[in-house]
């Protein structure tokens, strides 16, 4: 679901940071934490907290999308009704990521790493907690695992970079 466009070469500078950034960032894609920080045009000429804002507003994004993409399957009909009330769960699950994603991008323009930490945790619990909703009947998979694994990647990168603005 998450879509990431090149839009332009970095600068080695700023491939520089985005590298740093990306080895620093723990329990994280690499190759995937280069992807998205590059695929903003941005990147080549931000510092560190730019790079924070930029993970943010992509995982708000990815949130965005995966809200709409949950309202389509809904409305498709094909779904019983256990999978349709794990989908009505992950439709407010990801309201409320949207919402926390949002309040940290204010929190992160305030320089509030503390706030943009608790937003952006919560944010990924609601796509752990989405993902988890529909294990809970056995042999059951989540139509949503891309989604809630890059929600969960975005997340990982934002917090990484506020770990080290702090």
């Amino acid at each position: 679901m998450l879509s990431l466009l090149f839009l332009e070469t970095p600068s080695c500078e700023a491939e520089s940071l985005i590298q740093e950034t990306c080895k620093k960032a723990s329990r994280v894609n690499y190759t995937l934490c280069i992807t998205a920080l590059e695929s903003d045009p941005r990147s080549p000429t931000t510092d560190l907290a730019g790079l924070g804002s930029i993970s943010i507003q992509l995982a708000l994004a990815n949130a965005t999308q995966t809200w709409s993409h949950i309202q389509e399957m809904l409305k498709s009909g094909r779904f019983d009704s256990y999978d349709k009330a794990r989908l009505e769960d992950c439709l407010e699950l990801y309201s409320e990521a949207i919402s926390n994603l949002t309040e940290s991008l204010k929190a992160m323009k305030g320089k509030s790493y503390l706030d943009v930490n608790v937003r952006v945790s919560a944010a990924m619990t609601d796509s752990v907690t989405c993902e988890d909703g529909f294990k809970e009947k056995a042999g059951r998979v989540s139509p949503l695992t891309e989604e809630n694994y890059y929600l969960s990647q975005l997340g990982s990168i934002a917090l990484a970079i506020v770990v080290r603005l702090r």
